[in-house]
């Protein structure tokens, strides 16, 4: 699915995204956004309710341009079911002025297998990271990941590579 030139709605709900089979992959790509809310809870996709398996998500470029510091900018924010399978690639969310920052605020799955990050590029405030900026300790069950040409802008602290923030 190519979304060049499109007009995207933040705040989408799934309730599962997925391939047909193990052997294929949907791509979802051509997103370019610039959003200045002043909201909490920032994402392209708001929630995934059961499971991502099988997908790509390609050139997308997700900005935040207002300069008040908010909390929870992300591709996804919130990931409940399975994650198997899944690409990210020439991906940027350059949000300079807000906290928790990633391609996922939150996963609360404890089946995460089979990610790829390729040229994923991340900016913001703290708790910056590529996978997920705080972790509620699923990290521990994330298995599989395969990262190439990260880069991590944080102007703050609790940032890193993969996981932002991990608590002990």
């Amino acid at each position: 699915i190519d979304l060049s030139g499109k007009e995207i709605n933040t705040g989408l709900v799934f309730n599962r995204l997925e391939s047909n089979s193990s052997n294929h992959i949907y791509k979802i790509g051509g997103i370019n956004l610039t959003v200045s809310d002043k909201m909490y809870n920032q994402a392209i996709i708001s929630r995934i309710n059961s499971t991502l398996q099988g997908v790509e998500f390609s050139d997308i470029t997700y900005k935040n341009n207002n300069s008040t510091v908010y909390t929870f900018f992300n591709f996804i924010s919130s990931q409940v079911g399975s994650v198997k399978n899944v690409k990210f690639t020439n991906v940027n969310l350059i949000a300079r002025y807000r906290d928790d920052v990633s391609l996922f605020g939150r996963l609360y799955s404890y089946d995460v297998d089979g990610i790829e990050l390729n040229n994923v590029s991340i900016e913001g405030n703290s708790f910056v990271a590529a996978l997920l900026c705080t972790s509620e300790q699923t990290e521990r069950h994330v298995r599989n990941i395969y990262a190439d040409g990260l880069t991590i802008n944080a102007h703050y602290n609790y940032s890193g590579g993969l996981f932002g923030n991990i608590p002990s």
